[in-house]
């Protein structure tokens, strides 16, 4: 049997950890921080979408204001500010009047400004501008090999704002 090399053996031991990490604030009802979750998140990579289509059928639904608290249910790696390259889904009520928008957008973020930011929204598959003001809560965390199936669930409201 071949050597460990250095990596592999830090590797073990930080997985090892985590395991032990997990299982205490398991036991003891402690919710992980995002950077724990980020963590838990590269160890099983479809974990989350995994969850969510067997939630989304086990509610039978496919109201998009069902699916959304869903999505926020278990996409619970949140930020206050997006990161340009970066994916998310959030809740959004827009103020500007007769303008029709997208209250769950999911978005791939361009750029950071004071008023807000920009994002490209996959469900209108064009860029929109999203000011701070009118985010209702965080932004959730998605990875980009989780696109495909949040975009296969059809959770985009879209509302005319009056």
């Amino acid at each position: 049997m071949g050597r460990k090399t250095l990596k592999q053996r830090h590797e073990r031991e930080k997985q090892k950890t985590l395991d032990k990490l997990q299982e205490a604030q398991e036991e003891l009802g402690i919710e992980l921080d995002n950077e724990e979750k980020e963590l838990e998140l590269e160890k099983n990579p479809t974990a989350r979408i995994e969850e969510l289509k067997a939630a989304v059928q086990e509610a039978n639904t496919s109201d998009p204001e069902e699916i959304m608290l869903l999505i926020m249910e278990i996409f619970t790696i949140e930020v206050l500010y997006p990161e340009p390259g970066k994916f998310y889904t959030f809740v959004y009520n827009a103020k500007t009047p007769n303008e029709t928008y997208d209250q769950h957008p999911l978005i791939a973020c361009m750029g950071l400004f004071r008023w807000g930011f920009r994002g490209l929204n996959f469900h209108w598959q064009e860029y929109r501008n999203y000011t701070w003001e009118e985010i209702a809560g965080k932004l959730h965390v998605v990875e980009f090999q989780e696109l495909d199936e949040l975009l296969a669930l059809q959770y985009g409201k879209f509302l005319l704002n009056k």
